[in-house]
């Protein structure tokens, strides 16, 4: 519906973008969950370079440092899992709750959890 309330829901949104990326970013999976892990709290987009581009292959003209950025932390943010900010030391990031609980296989809305299966 165009003007309708309908929307995807998070979850369906988030595997689609890991089945889209996980051929140009083989292990956008484990990248994600290591993302997930390190960015609990503020962490700058600098030591999450320096953690996670040597898992990164360059794919055509994107480096590894842009792939991380550009087409992972990027699309995080836009999914709403992930929010960006900045501070003294440049760019820092931060897992949201609801992100989270996405990646870790749990989608809490109001009052309960969904387990969500694996092969979705």
């Amino acid at each position: 519906k165009v003007l309708g309330e309908a929307r995807e829901h998070p979850v369906d949104v988030y595997l689609f973008w890991l089945k889209l990326y996980k051929g140009p970013i083989y292990n956008i999976y484990s990248l994600v969950q290591w993302i997930d892990k390190l960015a609990r709290r503020w962490v700058t987009v600098d030591s999450l370079q320096q953690t996670l581009c040597r898992f990164i292959k360059p794919y055509y003209y994107d480096s590894p440092e842009s792939i991380l950025e550009m087409r992972i932390l990027q699309m995080m943010m836009h999914l709403g899992i992930l929010v960006f900010g900045e501070s003294d030391k440049g760019k820092v990031v931060r897992m949201t709750p609801a992100g989270s609980s996405i990646i870790q296989g749990i989608y809490i809305t109001d009052r309960d959890a969904i387990e969500i299966a694996a092969d979705r």
